[in-house]
């Protein structure tokens, strides 16, 4: 699955002469933070990211192009009503829960900027029906260059637009500045959203990139970056890279990527997903409980995440599991798209977590955090142990994905291969195979609420090795003090009996073909027969869980 949505790979890995373009207008740039960093940056707040912290005001333009279905203002309008206590799906209502409050949008509405004929030059690089393709260069073919000259384009018609929204709708734009990298007024816009009724999809446009001038100024407030979507739901996502997160879902489209995230695999035609937990914490807007080694906790209670943000690490280091309660509670919209209720798992790996360097951000959308199958940054455990997610034909299932009463999830202490398509061992273990002590058993379920007992223990007071192997790095491996093995002593040359030579055969007697060759063949019928039954005796049924 792919979500429409953000510069697409296709556009950026179109070659490496457009890589090269993209080093250029960097370069032409001031030095900027990082953009779409998933918080590896915190202090790039206005420059690079918006603020996620305290109360913030946003701006929502609209436009609309006669020809193309109109945008339902009075469904847009409600999506974005500040109602704290709405029911229905909504922006600042979805925002403040996710944050349990640490982050408090207001959100204006404005009126449609109005086109009588598509803004966008018609045979601007074969541009066909006001559309921008997803890709950014032309359905008739084109360059890289291409690429970069479609999204500077889309630029052009988003300065229009906020010029006319300031002078002919009158809107202040200094109204929406209320919150900084230090929680007061800073000069750059708290959030800007732009939502359409053409064929130019989803994007969190980063003007930086495109613009040599600068920021976008006007009444004194800077705009850096965008977001432009073409319904509320799609917004929804954008705006998450406007606060700073990388998208979740596999680009490459490898595996399923992420599941149970408003950042991953969420195709906007549901109910929103919670933002996941690893995401909340990126953000400060969670502390998960960690539990350590040698910690056992039974009967560990988890509510909805939904609405309490509650959220267990088990392990600390480069690699850990995060814990959550997801489903939805009755009457509520987050996680509306969810079958039932179960505990979500999710393998945690920094190694593929964004350094935060200045300007590295085209690198991740060459290669993705989540697009590494078998080592992403996040990956969803599975309870079945069939890691149906990791495959370009896979599909989510709930009931199956999530943890539910009977799962478990323990440590394997006998294979120590790394994870890949070729050794899908299910387990507690990282990656890499090393053992980490991680042990989720009894799920049970109380009401709207999960228990579950957890445990981590010292991986080598589990793992019994081979005679001259030790547990070191929390696996086997040979003892390099171990005495060799003595040598064997030769065994004594014995002479062979001589062998009398065969009587010759009577006349009417028929020798055996092959002479001794016939034992021989049925002993190789017999080993064959052995080896299949061997064979058999170690195969699972077909979806047995382990």
């Amino acid at each position: 699955m792919r979500s429409p949505c953000d510069i697409s790979l296709a556009a950026l890995v179109a070659a490496s002469a457009f890589l090269g373009l993209t080093w250029a207008a960097l370069a032409a740039t001031p030095a900027q933070a990082d953009f779409i960093d998933h918080f590896a940056r915190t202090d790039d707040i206005g420059p690079a990211k918006v603020p996620s912290l305290g109360r913030s005001r946003i701006v929502v333009l609209t436009m609309e192009v006669e020809g193309f279905e109109p945008l339902d203002m009075e469904a847009v309008r409600a999506f974005f009503a500040n109602d704290p206590e709405a029911t229905g799906v909504n922006f600042s209502n979805y925002y403040r829960r996710m944050s349990l409050g640490a982050y408090t949008p207001e959100v204006d509405v404005i009126d449609p900027i109005r086109f009588e004929g598509c803004p966008l030059p018609e045979d601007y690089f074969g541009f066909r029906n006001c559309r921008i393709p997803r890709n950014g260069i032309p359905d008739d073919g084109g360059t890289p260059n291409d690429a970069l000259d479609s999204l500077e384009v889309g630029l052009a018609l988003l300065e229009e637009i906020v010029r006319r929204a300031d002078e002919e709708q009158g809107v202040d734009f200094s109204r929406y500045d209320l919150n900084g990298l230090d929680g007061d007024p800073d000069g750059w816009i708290d959030g800007v959203l732009l939502l359409h009724n053409i064929n130019f999809g989803g994007i969190a446009l980063p003007v930086f990139f495109l613009r040599r001038e600068g920021p976008i100024e006007v009444d004194g407030i800077k705009i850096n970056i965008v977001g432009i979507a073409e319904s509320p739901l799609v917004a929804l996502h954008e705006f998450g890279h406007l606060l700073g997160w990388a998208d979740l879902y596999d680009e490459s489209g490898q595996t399923q990527g992420y599941q149970y995230s408003a950042m991953g695999e969420w195709l906007y035609e549901t109910d929103p997903p919670a933002m996941d937990a690893f995401s909340r914490a990126a953000a400060g807007w969670i502390e998960p409980r960690i539990v350590r080694t040698g910690e056992t906790i039974e009967g560990l209670r988890l509510p909805p995440a939904g609405d309490s943000g509650e959220a267990v690490q088990l392990g600390e280091g480069e690699e850990y599991f995060l814990l959550e309660n997801r489903g939805v509670v009755s009457g509520d919209y987050v996680d509306g798209d969810l079958e039932g209720r179960g505990l979500s798992i999710v393998h945690v790996n920094l190694r593929e977590y964004p350094d935060g360097r200045d300007g590295t951000w085209p690198l991740r959308l060459l290669n993705c955090v989540n697009c590494t199958p078998w080592a992403p940054m996040l990956m969803n455990e599975q309870a079945d142990g069939r890691f149906s997610l990791q495959s370009r034909n896979g599909r989510r299932n709930d009931r199956e994905d999530l943890f539910l009463p009977g799962d478990e999830f323990l440590p394997n202490t006998i294979n120590f291969l790394p994870l890949t398509p070729d050794n899908k061992a299910f387990s507690s273990n990282r990656y890499d195979g090393s053992v980490t002590g991680v042990s989720v058993t009894k799920v049970r379920l109380d009401g709207e609420d999960i228990l579950v007992d957890v445990k981590i223990e010292e991986p080598c007071s589990i793992i019994a090795c081979n005679r001259g192997k030790i547990c070191a790095e929390d696996r086997c491996v040979a003892d390099p003090d171990a005495a060799p093995e003595p040598e064997p002593e030769p065994e004594p040359v014995v002479e062979p009996e001589p062998v009398p030579a065969p009587a010759a055969p009577k006349e009417g007697c028929a020798v055996p073909v092959g002479g001794q060759g016939g034992a021989g063949g049925l002993l190789v019928l017999l080993v064959v027969g052995l080896v299949q039954r061997s064979w058999s005796w170690g195969r699972r049924p077909r979806g047995e869980r382990r």
